[in-house]
């Protein structure tokens, strides 16, 4: 054997901060931690410092990228999630290769994103709620419409029957005058 300084690189060494996992991920630096220990859970292994401290690389990266968009895609349970994705690396049915991303967004961008989105379905919404309001406004005018031409027909037949009604008094007070009882017609002088 020879006396050789041998250096032996291994790929996917490169440690990753918590933020920087966060930020390519596309999720919250706490909620790294929460993945990590659902992760450690389901029995997958993070290296360690000597403080107890996990160390993130490349590797990993892939790991908390597939529970995310296990998350996502299909709404399972974080701890599903990171069964899931523990299993896989574990059986190998996950090829290991080097996440570049390919667009780096930070939490702002991810806000305005969430926030449009949220405005879009506002809007869809509230068109949603005029049309409805519309329609029943529509409604409620069709039946002021009848109700008004109902009571056009009403108040005609009502004033019919008053001038009936006033014709039948105005009759009624002409005829005594000329009917005369049998008593009154024999007796009276006229």
């Amino acid at each position: 054997m020879s006396d050789t300084n041998t250096t032996i690189e291994i790929s996917n060494y490169t440690e990753i901060k918590s933020k920087d996992l966060a930020k390519v991920v596309g999720i919250a630096e706490s909620t790294v931690r929460k993945y990590a220990q659902a992760l450690e859970k389901a029995g997958y292994q993070f290296t360690k410092d000597n403080a107890g401290t996990r160390i993130f690389k490349e590797v990993d990266q892939l790991v908390f990228l597939e529970v995310v968009n296990l998350r996502k895609d299909t709404g399972v349970s974080l701890d599903m999630a990171a069964s899931v994705a523990t299993t896989r690396r574990t059986n190998g049915d996950m090829p290991i290769q080097h996440v570049q991303p390919t667009e780096q967004t930070d939490s702002s961008q991810l806000i305005q994103q969430f926030d449009l989105q949220h405005i879009i379905e506002f809007q869809e919404t509230m068109l949603t709620n005029q049309k409805e309001f519309m329609s029943q406004q529509k409604l409620q005018n069709e039946y002021m419409e009848k109700i008004v031409k109902d009571n056009e027909i009403y108040k005609s037949k009502l004033d019919l029957a008053v001038e009936y009604i006033q014709k039948i008094e105005e009759m009624q007070k002409i005829e005594p005058a000329k009917k005369k009882s049998i008593f009154q017609k024999l007796f009276s002088s006229e």
